[in-house]
Order: structure tokens, then C-alpha cells, then sequence
């Protein structure tokens, strides 16, 4: 995913989904394995929620929220998502 200075990682609903899946095949229990770069101006031990977050086409939110729904739960990903924005991605 594309972490520019303006945008808020987290806020992107593709950003949100490729963490996701990251965290589902096991990438954050590898040291490593998983490295997120960029500017920490919008890591402030803030809350993830996934269902807000923004895409540009309308289909994939619904197409990607559909799935987590089918596979888990929106709080399961949000903790996730959370624990990584606030580097803690080795205890996820």
C-alpha cells in the first residue's frame, strides 16, 4: 500500500485489507516479515475501525467489509489494524 504524508494509512480501505491479510497468513508473528514505512504522523495510539475507512471505488469497501464479515469480525481486524499502527504487531 501507498503511505503518502497526507494520508492517514489506516483510513484507506485497501491499506486496511493488505494488513488484514498479512496478519491471517501469519506475517505478523514473523519477525521481519512485515515492515510498514513512512511518516508516523498519524500513529497516535489512535483506534483502527476498519468500516470507515475510505476507497475510491464504493464496490471494493463493500466487497472487502462483506469478507471480513464472512471471515471474522470488524473488531478482530481493528484490533489488528490497531495493534500494528501502534507497533505492537508482535503480540497480534
Amino acid at each position: 500500500c501507498n503511505w503518502a504524508s497526507t494520508v492517514d494509512l489506516y483510513s484507506r480501505i485497501w491499506c486496511c485489507w493488505e494488513l488484514a491479510a498479512a496478519a491471517e497468513y501469519g506475517f505478523l508473528r514473523r519477525p521481519g516479515a512485515l515492515m510498514v514505512a513512512g511518516p508516523a504522523v498519524f500513529s497516535r495510539n489512535n483506534k483502527v475501525d476498519v468500516s470507515q475507512a475510505h476507497a475510491s471505488n464504493e464496490d471494493d469497501k463493500i466487497r472487502i467489509l462483506r469478507h471480513i464479515l464472512n471471515t471474522g469480525s470488524y473488531k478482530d481486524v481493528n484490533n489488528t489494524l490497531t495493534q500494528v499502527q501502534n507497533h505492537e504487531a508482535e503480540s497480534a
